[in-house]
């Protein structure tokens, strides 16, 4: 009797260990199938995209709210097959890795911010070689053919802040405060935000200009920094905040001083941080980049590309969407 039942036991394992055997054979033959009718779907005109944004609060929540658009604005549309990862900051800094990543998955178009102009030959090999077109929110074009730039107007935004500036009673000197980042595409996007400024601020006798300060992204050093601006300059009644984390930092000294009533403070970029400090009253408006609108001319460009017989053909695009002002009255 005992025999029998170490027998039966036996046979049970045996049953049960070939039938998840088998389970398991299904399962990988299934994901294979469903790989090759992606391939071959691919090749039918789907596109497949690979996005990248960071948690990041600041100038990377941008991506994040485009691809949020972009996704909206693509519903269930067939033709565009997105996929979406959040990085931890270090490696969202990298191009390195996402380049990597999108020639592993074997996408055709990577979408990313924090873009510069320049490539290393290695990136710009894989990217030839996988013939990925890489589209640049927030950011420059890039050497690589394949690639566009669909983003906010940053000249054309200057201009509108010199504008506001000289919508305001009386005489005003403004000062240009810009925070120092890693990313190559933030300081192309603050030199053309300056330019602008400058540009349009010509056009008026009432706005006359402070030589621009450049303050670290540590915000104890940069504290400091602005304070000592600020008793160099204290005539200055205006701070044009070329970026979300001066214009904190400026609206965090000026109300450590007791001077929020008396310096008018522009920056960029609608944050978390930056909506506090509004509702507090230390800056006083914000040049909003224009997301939404964004990820609508990201779709309409996407789907010309997934129309497009070949990739090559694509050649290098910029579209430029205006910004708002957005002021706390």
């Amino acid at each position: 009797m005992r025999v029998s039942w170490k027998w039966f036991r036996s046979m049970y394992r045996a049953i049960l260990f070939l039938l998840l055997f088998v389970l398991c054979c299904a399962g990988v033959a299934c994901g294979m199938e469903e790989c090759a009718e992606k391939k071959e779907g691919n090749g039918a005109g789907q596109l497949r995209c690979i996005a990248f944004y960071s948690s990041v609060n600041g100038v990377s929540s941008t991506i994040f709210r485009v691809t949020s658009s972009i996704q909206e604005h693509l519903g269930t549309d067939e033709r565009i097959l997105l996929s979406v990862y959040c990085l931890p900051s270090d490696l969202y800094e990298s191009l390195d890795y996402k380049v990597k990543t999108a020639a592993a998955l074997d996408m055709d178009v990577m979408i990313v911010s924090n873009m510069s102009g320049d490539l290393d030959e290695d990136n710009l090999e894989e990217l030839q070689e996988n013939q990925i077109f890489v589209l640049a929110v927030d950011g420059q074009p890039s050497a690589y053919e394949l690639s566009a730039c669909i983003g906010a107007d940053n000249r054309s935004a200057g201009r509108q802040a010199a504008r506001l500036v000289a919508g305001i009673e009386g005489e005003h000197c403004a000062g240009i405060l810009a925070t120092s980042f890693r990313g190559g595409n933030i300081s192309v996007s603050r030199q053309e935000r300056q330019a602008g400024f400058e540009e349009e601020a010509k056009g008026w006798d009432c706005i006359e200009i402070i030589p621009r300060f450049i303050c670290t992204a540590n915000t104890l050093e940069a504290m400091r920094s602005v304070r000592e601006y600020l008793e160099e300059n204290p005539q200055m009644d205006v701070l044009y905040c070329l970026d979300s984390a001066s214009g904190v930092i400026a609206s965090k000294v000026l109300a450590e001083q007791g001077r929020t009533d008396e310096v008018y403070v522009i920056c960029f970029d609608q944050t978390e941080q930056v909506q506090r400090e509004m509702k507090e009253g230390g800056i006083d408006a914000v040049i909003e980049q224009e997301a939404e609108k964004i990820g609508r001319e990201c779709v309409d460009f996407l789907l010309r590309i997934a129309a497009c017989d070949d990739i090559q053909e694509m050649g290098q695009e910029e579209r430029a969407v205006p910004c708002r002002i957005i002021t706390r009255e």
